[in-house]
């Protein structure tokens, strides 16, 4: 995952969102552990049985990681979601934002 930047992310976010949404800068205070944990429950999930435990999206055979290697090499998240037509828009947003999350140790902006 090395060659994704930060910048990379907030792009890929920014062309899946349908309208400009305002930066906020401000954290909420109130989001804990669980709450991060159950988001990503939604988004991906490793099962054993599963591509040998691989993280893949939700209902789906497509690892994680094919997301993240399109986009590093600069493949559109519009062209990956076409390439990938079980994986949803909103699955893809909230991965870039969890990823911009684990990455960066701040919750992600929808910019």
């Amino acid at each position: 995952m090395g060659g994704l930047s930060r910048n990379a992310m907030k792009t890929g976010r920014r062309a899946l969102n349908n309208k400009a949404e305002p930066k906020s800068k401000k954290r909420r205070s109130d989001e804990s552990k669980a709450s991060k944990k159950m988001k990503r429950a939604h988004v991906f999930h490793s099962d054993p049985e599963i591509m040998s435990g691989t993280p893949v999206f939700n209902g789906t055979r497509v690892p994680i990681h094919t997301l993240v290697d399109h986009l590093a090499s600069r493949v559109s998240p519009g062209d990956f979601l076409v390439d990938f037509p079980t994986v949803t828009r909103e699955e893809t947003v909230a991965f870039l934002s969890l990823l911009e999350e684990s990455l960066l140790g701040v919750e992600a902006t929808n910019a």
